[in-house]
């Protein structure tokens, strides 16, 4: 599962920046809508693992998580933007 959204993942920002290029709207949406699902898809299998792993502390290890994906975003953007 989170094989395919690491893929879907990348498609996603690859049809969103082709959009961009091309000035295709549709193109967009359908980028934004792979990456929605891919996002779901890479993000639920790490929090379900967590939750499992910690079962006493699910809030502090849901949270790390989000913290985790969150940063790496902040992180990721200014660098690639260059």
């Amino acid at each position: 599962s989170c094989l395919a959204g690491a893929t879907c993942l990348a498609g996603g920002f690859s049809l969103a920046s082709a959009a961009v290029v091309t000035q295709n709207l549709p193109m967009l949406y359908l980028g934004g809508a792979v990456w929605g699902l891919a996002n779901g898809w890479a993000y639920v299998p790490p929090i379900s693992t967590l939750i499992k792993f910690f079962p006493e502390k699910k809030g502090m290890a849901s949270g790390m998580c989000l913290l985790g994906y969150g940063g790496g975003a902040m992180v990721a953007a200014p660098l690639l933007s260059r």
